[in-house]
């Protein structure tokens, strides 16, 4: 009995591990953004990446809020990384995301890091990084703006996917 009791207090922590791993990372696909009022004439969404309407050109912003998803009670994640999943196929235009920190009551932002897509033929993942002790929920607040710019209708930009961790 003691050894069926062990093994199921060995399997609930092998679970736990992984599970508590997943827990400390910020993700959202491209297609959940807030997209800027005034590009909603030349934006579009296909699956879960945000991109141009066929024949727009011009730039478009979206805002993702980032929320704390670590591990419980834990305010200050140890994140290092912002990651832009994004296709770029011309020098005719590129894709960024930049994260902000926010000041709680005043809205004063500071810059934390900014990443670039890099032009290329397949969807790829391009990063930035920060110090381990950036984030701190119980004081600040976070945001990503994505922005996709062109300047020839026939650029195929898109940006896919964005992780903090």
């Amino acid at each position: 009995m003691k050894k069926l009791q062990l093994l199921a207090i060995a399997t609930v922590a092998l679970l736990a591990v992984p599970a508590a791993s997943f827990a400390s990372h910020w993700t959202s696909i491209c297609s959940a953004g807030a997209i800027d009022e005034a590009d909603l004439n030349l934006y579009a969404f296909t699956n879960s990446s945000l991109t141009f309407r066929p024949g727009a050109t011009g730039t478009v912003s979206a805002r993702y809020n980032v929320t704390n998803t670590s591990v419980p009670g834990d305010n200050t994640p140890p994140y290092t990384t912002l990651q832009l999943g994004s296709l770029d196929t011309s020098v005719n235009g590129n894709v960024t995301a930049t994260l902000y920190e926010v000041t709680p009551c005043t809205g004063a932002i500071s810059l934390v890091c900014t990443v670039t897509s890099t032009t290329q033929g397949t969807p790829d993942c391009n990063t930035c990084t920060f110090a381990n002790n950036t984030f701190n929920f119980s004081t600040n607040l976070y945001y990503v703006i994505v922005t996709l710019s062109r300047s020839v209708s026939n650029a195929t930009i898109q940006a896919n996917t964005l992780r903090i961790f």
